[in-house]
């Protein structure tokens, strides 16, 4: 795919039969994956943009006889290769198309699916457009593809490098907040984007000694596998977006209506689980959803009875946030479980629930805060960097490779805090050791 017609770019498709492609990113577990993401029901339809040969579309098509699925490519040879695996399928259509300019009526597909195809693009934010327009309000949108991680120089270096094995268009790798910010321009709400590393054992001599010339085979970690071949690590981003009904593009920088903040009561712990169960959709957690949620479920015995806390945040009646810390010994607690509504990410209510838990963590006696957070959502970690957290290491939760913060509390920095996160929505600023009580609903905005 790319923004350009078909009589303006001639690509060169060195992938549609290249079986170690297959292979690599073409997996059962990456078809089960992407499937379960999709979320297809009886009924409904579903785009494949940059289907390549087509293994998403025909197995979407597969799974569910009575969705009807579209594959889109820019290449001919894919398309021709989706077309004779897909023999058969009657609820299955491949044509040629560009990303810019899909062969679909507004509003009129249920999910899309955009795999693979990002890093082709030099304006995505045409694509972004385009997939808006024919998914229908409230559609779902799975994005998938390598992004630059590392920094702004790596990014081109990478780039460069791989226009010395193609050189029939550039390759560009965008960082996994600039993704999120184009779609949310284009009227999507985001998921937080989740990364992590793949192989890419495509690389030749040449290419190798471009990458060590421009000393970026550390980061890389470029590697030889065998005689002319070596291996780098690339970094996958995804994203899930939601078609919003009506758009609203205006810059999000805090929120835009107030929240207000209440101590967990048991009759919100189905809403709460549902918060906490969207937010890690797409994680293989490497635990039941039993073992996953056995504080959830027990929230007055492991936080509030321990001498913790655990906060649900409201707008209206619609709860949209949650997060608590469990004490570990006198000075010493875990935050934990902080979520926030996908659609109101980046518009500052984690914001304010982090600080009016720090107040209430410093005004119980708290002075170190640490957390662990998944290493494959660089957006959270970045969000505590900005918030004064330190990274002390690294562990695991299941099979999700985290990373470890700490925070020293300090009385007047949570005091200015939570005054400046209260007075975001107008509301009265509190003083440490003030008693929030437990009869009402506490408000920080």
């Amino acid at each position: 795919m790319n923004n350009s017609s078909s009589s303006e770019v001639a690509l060169r498709d060195g992938w549609t039969h290249d079986l170690d492609y297959r292979r690599c990113y073409q997996t059962e577990d990456d078809l089960q994956t992407i499937l379960r993401l999709l979320a297809l029901t009886p009924g409904c339809s579903l785009v494949d943009v940059g289907c390549g040969n087509g293994a998403f579309a025909i197995a979407a098509a597969n799974n569910c006889p009575d969705c009807q699925v579209w594959a889109f490519d820019a290449l001919d040879s894919a398309i021709a290769e989706c077309q004779a695996k897909a023999a058969g399928l009657e609820n299955l259509r491949a044509a040629k198309g560009w990303a810019h300019a899909l062969p679909l009526a507004t509003a009129s597909v249920d999910r899309a699916l955009f795999r693979s195809v990002l890093h082709h693009l030099a304006q995505p934010e045409a694509a972004y457009a385009e997939l808006g327009r024919v998914l229908k309000p409230g559609g779902r949108l799975v994005l998938q593809a390598p992004c630059n991680n590392w920094g702004a120089a790596l990014g081109r270096v990478l780039s460069e490098m791989m226009l010395l094995a193609d050189n029939s268009h550039r390759r560009f790798y965008y960082r996994p907040a600039e993704i999120a910010d184009g779609l949310q321009r284009a009227g999507f709400s985001c998921s937080e984007p989740e990364c992590w590393p793949y192989e890419f054992p495509f690389i030749e001599d040449h290419e190798a000694a471009f990458l060590q010339q421009h000393g970026a085979e550390k980061e890389l970690r470029l590697r030889p596998l065998q005689p002319g071949k070596w291996g780098i690590e690339g970094c996958w981003v995804r994203i899930i977006a939601g078609n919003a009904i009506q758009r609203d593009c205006r810059p999000r920088e805090r929120p835009v209506v107030g929240m207000r903040l209440i101590r967990y009561q048991p009759e919100f712990q189905e809403p709460m689980l549902a918060l906490h169960r969207s937010a890690i959709e797409g994680f293989v957690l490497g635990m039941t959803h039993e073992q996953d949620e056995a504080d959830l479920v027990a929230v007055e015995d492991v936080y509030l009875r321990g001498h913790g806390e655990f906060l649900l945040g409201f707008i209206g009646e619609r709860l949209v946030a949650m997060g608590g810390f469990k004490r570990l010994s006198g000075g010493l607690a875990e935050l934990r479980r902080m979520r926030i509504a996908r659609e109101l990410q980046g518009q500052g209510y984690g914001t304010l629930l982090l600080r009016e838990l720090e107040r209430r963590a410093f005004q119980s006696g708290i002075r170190t805060l640490c957390l662990d957070t998944a290493r494959r959502r660089p957006l959270t970690l970045e969000f505590y960097r900005k918030h004064g957290y330190q990274q002390a290491g690294r562990s695991f939760y299941g099979a999700v490779e985290t990373v470890q913060f700490k925070k020293a509390l300090e009385e007047q920095i949570c005091l200015d805090a939570a005054n400046q996160g209260a007075a975001a929505n107008g509301v009265p600023a509190k003083r440490i050791g003030d008693s929030s009580g437990s009869g009402g609903p506490p408000s920080v905005g």
